[in-house]
């Protein structure tokens, strides 16, 4: 069975994973004995990797239609222009007249 595949299998439960994993804790603390409340800690294991798998299948189909929103959004305003440069005067020539001038 491949990842998809089980990924699918566990959408289509009626039963929430998470009433799962509570009735799995509650399970595995009415055990009596130590080494049968370690075995059903696997079971309170798996039940918390199903919750989290499950997390992750919602928050990947939230991703994806947030991501195809994103396509249909409106587009940005445009950016402002930025304003043409003003021609520099002050060039090396022109600092020299100038000083030569001061200093006559």
């Amino acid at each position: 069975m491949s990842c998809a595949t089980a990924v699918l299998c566990l959408r289509r439960e009626q039963s929430s994973s998470v009433e799962m994993l509570l009735g799995a804790i509650d399970w595995q603390s009415n055990a009596k004995d130590r080494l049968v409340s370690r075995m059903r800690g696997h079971a309170v294991t798996e039940a918390a990797d199903t919750v989290l798998l499950n997390v992750a299948v919602h928050a990947a189909e939230a991703q994806r239609m947030f991501d195809d929103d994103s396509l249909t959004a409106p587009p940005r305003p445009p950016r402002p222009r930025k304003s043409v440069a003003r021609r520099r005067t002050d060039t090396l020539a022109t600092r020299q007249l100038n000083f030569a001038a001061f200093y006559r």
